[in-house]
């Protein structure tokens, strides 16, 4: 996969496939303004994966979204993306990565553990005034479930 920064003189803001994991077009505004996208390409035409992320603070860098194109998930892209802001946070100097998702995102939360968050901490009501309510699996998305994970390099 090959993965580049969002450039805005030349690439489009793939909403619909950052939508998938944030209905709320405003937060995603949000995101992107005071942050950074990645866009990662199954071949130049073809666009797999899409993440942005924001500084939460000096040391910590957020997983603000991240998503798959549905019809290429299964196949390790955002993995490779994940794998891609580790590395980026960690030549950055950041100590932890952080990501949040929904109480009701059971996949999303299975997903983040395989690539080695840990749940670190829960919003509870983070998404309560969400219009319309968000349900997944039968569960109405409430809380926010951060999890994180150290990406400090271990110096001998």
């Amino acid at each position: 996969m090959i993965i580049q920064p969002y450039q805005p003189e030349t690439d489009d803001i793939p909403y619909s496939l950052l939508m998938l994991a944030d209905p709320d077009i405003r937060r995603i505004d949000r995101h992107l303004a005071n942050g950074r996208m990645f866009l990662g390409y199954q071949h130049p035409d073809a666009q797999a994966v899409a993440a942005a992320i924001v500084n939460a603070s000096e040391s910590i860098l957020e997983i603000t979204n991240i998503a798959t194109d549905p019809s290429l998930q299964g196949r390790g892209y955002g993995k490779q993306m994940v794998a891609f802001i580790i590395e980026f946070a960690r030549q950055h100097g950041y100590a932890t990565l952080q990501v949040g998702t929904g109480n009701s995102s059971l996949d999303q939360l299975g997903f983040y553990q395989k690539c080695g968050f840990r749940i670190s901490s829960i919003i509870p009501d983070f998404f309560i005034h969400d219009d319309p309510p968000i349900f997944e699996n039968g569960i109405r998305c409430l809380d926010m479930v951060l999890l994180t994970q150290s990406v400090s390099v271990l110096s001998d």
